[in-house]
């Protein structure tokens, strides 16, 4: 109903027409929903149901998400819910972060540069989304209007890395990445791997907060 609002997820309804920079965003993440649903889609036959514990998938889930819920919001009325806009920031570091661990970590450490960003669902996951989704928040949305926002940033992650490296100290589970195998490699790479991993997080995070100061707040 025109004038409406959703009380509980801050939605608020109305008939005006979209800015054009409001409109660049809906057309981006709605790119971005159908490039994360492709990636899935992909990804289900190759990893199955256990995609779910890595990084990547988890980061195009919280994208995919939160670029919906950006498009409802902007048809509307117009106006994206704070917390929205947060989950952009963070699904976007998040996505970031995975670029730059499959380029500069699991390229070195053998993977497929090919495979990782120009096949099944790592030209999805790795590089498309990752670079729709940067763009997107960079250029035409409104951005996080939280004090430090790179705290959440590094709060999930430091949330997903300490949950791996406890379950692969546990022998409960492999992987999913060769930095958290904790029985493979010494405590001092462990520890390495894990400020390393936790301080990009702190430095992607920080990067995308500086952008806000070009964007609305």
């Amino acid at each position: 109903m025109p004038g409406s609002t959703d009380s509980n997820l801050g939605f608020t309804g109305s008939n005006r027409a979209l800015a054009p920079r409001h409109a660049a965003a809906v057309g981006a993440n709605a790119l971005l929903v159908i490039l994360a649903a492709a990636g899935f889609w992909r990804a289900v036959p190759e990893s199955g149901w256990l995609m779910v514990v890595y990084y990547t998938h988890l980061s195009n889930a919280v994208a995919l998400v939160s670029a919906l819920l950006l498009v409802v919001a902007l048809l509307r009325g117009g106006v994206v819910p704070g917390w929205v806009r947060s989950l952009r920031y963070v699904a976007t570091c998040m996505l970031v972060l995975t670029f730059l661990v499959s380029l500069l970590v699991l390229v070195p450490l053998g993977s497929s540069f090919v495979g990782m960003f120009f096949q099944g669902s790592g030209l999805f996951h790795h590089l498309l989304c990752p670079a729709v989704s940067l763009i997107s928040y960079l250029v035409v949305e409104d951005k996080t209007t939280l004090r430090r926002p790179w705290m959440l940033m590094v709060a999930v992650t430091l949330s997903y890395g300490l949950t791996f490296l406890l379950l692969n100290t546990w022998n409960l589970y492999l992987g999913p990445y060769p930095f958290l195998e904790v029985h493979n490699q010494s405590w001092v790479e462990t520890v390495v791997w894990f400020l390393v991993l936790v301080g990009s997080a702190w430095v992607v995070g920080v990067a995308l907060a500086w952008s806000r100061r070009a964007g609305t707040r």
